[in-house]
C-alpha cells in the first residue's frame, strides 16, 4: 500500500513543524515497523522508511 496524498502531507508538516521547540536539547525519536508478508509490503515498508529518513531516528526495528 503506498502512503496516500495525505499522509504524504502530514509526513510533511511533521518535519516542518517543531512540536518540541520548547523542550530544552535535542529529541531522540525511533520506529518500530511489523516485518512485510509480501513484496508489495516490503516496498511499501521501504517507501516509509525513506519518507521518516529526515526525522533522524536514533534506530529503526522490525518485530
Amino acid at each position: 500500500m503506498s502512503p496516500t496524498m495525505n499522509q504524504m502531507r502530514e509526513a510533511q508538516r511533521a518535519l516542518e513543524t517543531p512540536l518540541f521547540s520548547g523542550l530544552p536539547g535535542d529529541i531522540d525519536v525511533s520506529f518500530e515497523f511489523f516485518p512485510p508478508k509480501t513484496e508489495k509490503m516490503g516496498e511499501t515498508l521501504w517507501q516509509s522508511v525513506e519518507t521518516l529518513r529526515p526525522l533522524g531516528p536514533r534506530f529503526a526495528s522490525v518485530t
